[in-house]
């Protein structure tokens, strides 16, 4: 859904101080890159001084957390921060591709810690809490994979993931992070483990079978990564507070239960501070009653308030924390594609009667024979009736009477409840049983910090907006989390994409332009 104007129509201040720093910095710029990436409209990541987490936390009103951090707790159905007591939401990004991305050339490849750090300190100054990475937990057959192939570990690759995890760390984010995948994508999933096996990929339940050899391999795959140390942190993954709750997958379809509570178990076990969210496709009554998760979640696409609303409650009911690890923040996801299936009895209604002179398919003629009572003793009389079809009889009933129906019961079932307003306006009601949700997703710029790198799914945000639609979806993301949060601050008092009497498009706080790229963990 277009978000409303005002969202994107807040004034940034302008100054001497300001426009000449614009001014320096884009003949600085001008002369290192010759290629002329760092244009105008990119001089914004060049003039902020929040140039790094320390900055970046400075600027949200907390301290760099690079120092010890506590856990989140559960705490009944809500979520508390470390203090054991303060209540914690989830909001924030997925950003997906921070252990490997396939968006680059080659594809896939490991992300740069430039841009991870950009990602990361992006997010952060958006106020989120928390980063959904998808390829932290899943990296399995490809090259670049953690496990190339069955018990094979690729060093690189935990390299690469354990740079993410201390990046987030530094900028105060916590991670929640999916251990396989329901799809084939790029970055591996269940299906791997079975091929490495010669087993079908269609053969789920060998995979679900917690006495399988298949279950062996992914279980010590996930040793791999649990136990490996962390050379920026010094700390194993499976100790790291950073890291706040792991998904027993991404969107499955259907887990047996007798998995979902082993593998719950496991990592229990082997990081009893974690929290476990079920990856189950939606809130299932099976994983609600295993006392070894801790949570579940839900994906929207497009944002449902009303589901989300009944999840939650569900969830609550059993004593489980709730979020949405997915939704749509572009409004792109339209259920009303879903009235494609008008279009059905429509159809059938015109082939009716461009099909009722083939054949002898029309008419069709339907006799029978009634009694009617009569007194004892009578003889009963008999009357014939017969009924004739005819297609325009057809096309009159599926077009008048089911087209409506149909329209009627995909917009009761499917439409109504949705959009984003009204989706992000229930996720902060004060007393919500959800504990927030996360967009999907983030992307930043490419190595050189020059271009936007693009993922073609159509729900990629990019920082601080390519156009006033985005701009303003930008701004009303950033509001939502400080809502979220219960901070003061707010983005339609402070976010400002422009400035006047300049072609270009700006975006700040106060006076100061956001996200300088590259960062500096120094700064």
């Amino acid at each position: 859904s277009k978000p409303v104007s005002h969202h994107a129509a807040f004034k940034f201040p302008q100054t001497d101080s300001f426009n000449f720093a614009i001014a320096s910095s884009f003949l600085i710029m001008s002369k290192l890159d010759p290629n002329n990436c760092f244009s105008a409209q990119n001089i914004t990541r060049f003039v902020s001084v929040l140039d790094g987490p320390q900055a970046v936390n400075r600027q949200l009103g907390k301290l760099d957390r690079t120092p010890e951090v506590g856990f989140i707790r559960k705490n009944g159905h809500q979520l508390v921060d470390s203090d054991g007591h303060t209540p914690f939401k989830i909001v924030g990004p997925n950003i997906y591709w921070l252990g490997l991305d396939e968006n680059v050339s080659p594809s896939p490849s490991y992300p740069s810690q430039t841009r991870v750090l950009e990602a990361l300190a992006t997010a952060a100054i958006m106020g989120s809490t928390v980063v959904r990475a998808t390829t932290l937990g899943i990296s399995v057959g490809t090259p670049l994979s953690v496990w190339p192939t069955r018990n094979n570990t690729n060093n690189d690759a935990l390299d690469v993931i354990s740079f993410a995890i201390y990046a987030a760390k530094r900028y105060g984010l916590r991670l929640i992070i999916p251990i396989t995948d329901q799809y084939e994508y790029y970055h591996g999933g269940f299906k791997t483990f079975l091929k490495w096996r010669s087993i079908p990929d269609s053969d789920y339940k060998t995979f679900y079978d917690i006495k399988s050899d298949v279950h062996k391999d992914f279980l010590l795959y996930l040793e791999t990564i649990f136990n490996h140390v962390n050379r920026y942190t010094q700390l194993a993954i499976k100790d790291d507070p950073t890291i706040m709750m792991w998904e027993t997958g991404n969107e499955l379809d259907n887990p047996s239960k007798a998995w979902t509570e082993a593998i719950a178990k496991w990592i229990h076990t082997k990081a009893p501070n974690h929290m476990v969210a079920s990856g189950r496709y939606g809130v299932s009554t099976d994983d609600l009653k295993i006392s070894a998760i801790d949570a579940v979640t839900n994906h929207f696409y497009p944002p449902r308030a009303d589901h989300y609303h009944s999840d939650a409650a569900l969830a609550a009911s059993h004593g489980k924390v709730y979020y949405a690890g997915e939704f749509d923040w572009s409004g792109r996801a339209k259920s009303w594609g879903l009235l494609g299936w008008i279009l059905v009895p429509i159809f059938l209604g015109l082939l009716a009667l461009l099909i009722g002179g083939c054949g002898k398919l029309f008419p069709i003629v339907f006799q029978w024979t009634t009694h009617k009572a009569q007194k004892p003793g009578q003889t009963k009389p008999q009357r014939h009736r017969t009924l004739i079809i005819r297609q325009s009889h057809v096309a009159i009933f599926m077009i008048l009477i089911v087209t409506p129906i149909t329209a009627g019961v995909i917009y009761a079932c499917s439409i109504k409840g949705t959009g984003i307003e009204a989706f992000l306006t229930e996720t902060e009601l004060p007393n919500s049983n959800g504990s927030g949700a996360l967009f999907w997703s983030l992307f930043g710029h490419d190595d050189r910090c020059c271009d936007f790198v693009d993922h073609t799914d159509g729900f990629t945000m990019h920082f601080p907006g390519r156009n006033d639609d985005e701009r303003g979806s930008v701004a009303r993301i950033i509001e939502h989390a400080y809502t979220m949060r219960r901070q003061v601050f707010s983005p339609r008092d402070n976010l400002n994409p422009k400035i006047e009497g300049d072609n270009q498009d700006w975006f700040g706080i106060g006076d100061r332009v956001l996200v300088k790229c590259p960062q500096s963990l120094d700064k």
